[in-house]
Formats: C-alpha cells, sequence, structure tokens
C-alpha cells in the first residue's frame, strides 16, 4: 500500500511540475516570488481523507507585487490506522483587485517543531496552476513550508521560488 500511495505522490509531482512548466514563454527569464499566507483553520471532513476549507490573507513579492485574500482547499492523506498524515495537497485561491491565482501545493508528513504552542510543520512544493486579469499568464513554482498551530486554530505558509510574468 505505501508503494502505491508512493507511486501516487510521485505522479502528482511529475505532473504539476508539468503544468508548472507548460506555461513558462520561451523569451524572459524567471524571476524570484514569494508568497506567504495566514489562515484560519475553517469546517472539516474527517473523512478519510480529512478535508477542511481554510481562509485568510495572503501577499507576495518579486515579479508578483500585491495582496488579498485567501481560500483553501485542503486534503490530508493518512496512513491506514489514521495515526499519521502521508501527504497533503492543497488549492489555495488568492484574490486581489488585479485577478486571482490557483496554486497548488504538495507536502509530505509532518514534523513537531514546537510544544509551546504546539507546532506541526510542513514542507513540499508548490506550483502555479491558473490566473485571471492581470495573472492570466503568470507561472511559476518553488518549495513551501507550512506550520500549523491547532490550539489556536491558524496557519501560516511561505512560498518560495520563481515565477514568470510576460
Amino acid at each position: 500500500m505505501r508503494k502505491v500511495l508512493t507511486s501516487m505522490v510521485a505522479t502528482l509531482v511529475i505532473f504539476g511540475a508539468l503544468l508548472a512548466f507548460s506555461g513558462v514563454a520561451i523569451a524572459g527569464t524567471p524571476t524570484a516570488l514569494t508568497f506567504e499566507w495566514v489562515l484560519v483553520q475553517g469546517p472539516c471532513d474527517l473523512g478519510p481523507p480529512m478535508r477542511c476549507i481554510n481562509t485568510g490573507t495572503w501577499s507576495a513579492t518579486g515579479v508578483v507585487e500585491d495582496a488579498g485574500t485567501v481560500v483553501e482547499n485542503l486534503q490530508l492523506k493518512f496512513d491506514e490506522d489514521f495515526s499519521n498524515v502521508v501527504y497533503g495537497i492543497t488549492e489555495d485561491t488568492l484574490t486581489s483587485d488585479l485577478g486571482t491565482i490557483t496554486i497548488q501545493t504538495i507536502t509530505d508528513g509532518f514534523t513537531v517543531i514546537s510544544f509551546d504552542p504546539f507546532t506541526i510543520q510542513f514542507e513540499g512544493i508548490w506550483f502555479i496552476i491558473s490566473g485571471t486579469g492581470a495573472y492570466a499568464q503568470l507561472s511559476g513554482n518553488g518549495e513551501v513550508v507550512v506550520q500549523v498551530i491547532p490550539p489556536l486554530g491558524i496557519n501560516e505558509a511561505w512560498l518560495t521560488g520563481s515565477g514568470h510574468l510576460p
């Protein structure tokens, strides 16, 4: 079963990388791109898989200089006895007056990084799925770090990488 899940995650990563790079124009060089958002944990369906909808605010620097609101659809896949997260996938829709950016993140299991307050950390990759308005031609990808503080109901994400906006 673990082999099948690993294969599924690898397939998702490859598919995501292909999507991320398919929109990059030949002319021009990718530029640094950083996103950051803070989410309030929303309602969850404990599944399996566990699904949640979280909302909050975002900001970006680099090829995108903007800020706005974000809605996150989160799915966590647990092992058979529901004791460990195997992977997490999110689809985050970032909205501003200039348009929307839809980003997918894929993370591995988590690490406990603090007990006061209790905080867990996920690490993985991100890539831009689509955009509208000023972001219709935006492409990009990179690495993501997410810290979740369950007692406070807050998630923070930092996405670093590169992007291209012709």
